[in-house]
C-alpha cells in the first residue's frame, strides 16, 4: 500500500511516516513510480515503534532498538535492551521524584478511598 494508505490504516499523519524515513526508522520499498510501498512487515514494524514511543521512549532510543528488530534474540541484543529498558526506568523515576511534590496539588484522595483522582 502506499503512504496515505498506510497512514490512514496505522491511524497516523502520512507526515509522520516520511519523517520514520528520514531519520532511518524504516525504510519503505519503491515501486516502479518511486511511490513508497508499505507492506505488512513494515506496518507491524512501524507498530512496534508507535508502542514504543506511547511507552515515553524517545525516537533515538527507539532506532537503538530498530538495529536489533529483524535479528534473532541475541546476547548483545538483551544487552543493549536490558542497557535501555534501565536509562528508560530510571527517566521515569527522575520524573516521578520531580513531580512528587507537586502530587498534593494536583491529585486528592477521597474519604475512604484508596486511590487519587485530579483536583
Amino acid at each position: 500500500m502506499k503512504t496515505k494508505q498506510a497512514a490512514k490504516t496505522l491511524r497516523l499523519a502520512d507526515t509522520t511516516l516520511r519523517f520514520y524515513e528520514k531519520i532511518g526508522l524504516i525504510q519503505p520499498k519503491r515501486g516502479a513510480n518511486h511511490y513508497r510501498l508499505f507492506d505488512e512487515k513494515l506496518l507491524l514494524q512501524i507498530k512496534y515503534i508507535a508502542v514504543m514511543k506511547s511507552a515515553g521512549f524517545s525516537l533515538a532510543t527507539i532506532k537503538e532498538f530498530m538495529n536489533f528488530y529483524p535479528q534473532p534474540v541475541s546476547a548483545a541484543c538483551n544487552q543493549s535492551t536490558q542497557r535501555l529498558l534501565k536509562i528508560q526506568k530510571e527517566s521515569i523515576r527522575m520524573n516521578f521524584i520531580f513531580l512528587s511534590p507537586c502530587a498534593p496539588r494536583v491529585f486528592k484522595c477521597k474519604k475512604g478511598s484508596t486511590s487519587p483522582s485530579l483536583v
